[in-house]
């Protein structure tokens, strides 16, 4: 007598065989919907445009990020949103529209200390057909392991960044740590090491620390420096040329964090102070033209009105 499959071999089963026939829809199996001007009228270059617009993912203002949440940040101070509604519509408008949301999507992780918050987790779920369609992953952390779990979203080959940026929180590394190779403590060899997916165009490093750590900051410098003499290697043999014109330092003001101060000890219900961040960001780029591949973006979660220039880029 057969056994009964478990619930969860039976969701599972369910969820593949809902995969299979969302991705069986196409044009010659979907109503032409020429009774609708959007079709039957508009051309497919100003249809689409409407698409993007309502589809991609766009900041949420109603739903703000607490200043003193880990979460807060230059270009996160809100939410953000993807109205999947439009795709429920009928199975032409689902074809047309069904891979717009990863096309215009930031996916966020988060590393502090050796741990993850798994906040992008969801993406190892996804199929290999929609990881072909994946924009940009922006990787936070604090650098001690946090290369381990970064390391997991560039070496799976179905996932097709066409941009990835790492935030170092630098003013979160411990002064020593002696369990850890001072290659953790250290990123410069780390991030050399690092293999981009042969899709990526854009790939950038930005170092944070409060303003006062001074000599901390002297320090951060001369691994920038370092770095801009490198080129960042794809899976494919090709390179990411370093780009000077993207680099630049800003200034900002948020929370205090860090436990090397009495402020980061304080009582539920209070915030921590405000201090000086300073930030430095480097870039990578190949030759193609970022509207190419930044297109559907709604979000530029690395442009914020947070960041005040203090080393203006060379034009």
């Amino acid at each position: 007598m057969q056994a009964s499959k478990k619930p969860r071999d039976v969701r599972a089963a369910a969820a593949r065989a809902a995969r299979r026939a969302l991705a069986s829809i196409n044009p010659s199996n979907a109503h032409p919907q020429t009774q609708s001007p959007l079709f039957s009228t508009l051309p497919a270059e100003i249809r689409n445009f409407i698409f993007h617009h309502v589809v991609s993912q766009r900041v949420d203002f109603s739903r703000t990020n607490p200043p003193n949440a880990t979460k807060y940040w230059p270009g996160h101070q809100h939410r953000t949103t993807i109205d999947l509604t439009l795709l429920l519509t009928c199975r032409l408008i689902y074809y047309e529209t069904r891979y717009i949301a990863l096309q215009s999507a930031t996916h966020h992780e988060r590393t502090f200390g050796s741990w993850p918050d798994h906040e992008a987790g969801y993406l190892f779920h996804l199929s290999a057909q929609q990881c072909a369609h994946l924009y940009h992953l922006h990787h936070s952390m604090s650098l001690i392991g946090g290369y381990r779990y970064f390391e997991r979203f560039t070496e799976l080959e179905y996932m097709q960044w066409k941009k990835i940026t790492v935030t170092l929180r630098a003013d979160l590394w411990p002064d020593y740590v002696p369990e850890y190779p001072i290659s953790e403590v250290n990123p410069s060899d780390r991030i050399k090491r690092i293999i981009l997916p042969q899709s990526c165009q854009e790939f950038t490093v930005e170092i944070d620390t409060q303003e006062d750590f001074t000599r901390q900051i002297v320090w951060l410098r001369s691994l920038a420096n370092n770095l801009m003499q490198i080129d960042m290697n794809k899976r494919d043999g090709t390179k990411l040329r370093f780009h000077k014109e993207d680099t630049a330092e800003f200034r900002w003001t948020g929370m205090d964090y860090t436990a090397r101060r009495p402020s980061f000890i304080h009582t539920e219900g209070t915030m921590p102070e405000l201090v000086k961040y300073w930030l430095l960001r480097l870039c990578w780029r190949s030759g193609v033209p970022k509207r190419e591949y930044e297109s559907y973006d709604r979000v530029h979660c690395l442009s914020s009105a947070l960041l005040e220039e203090i080393s203006p880029k060379k034009n």
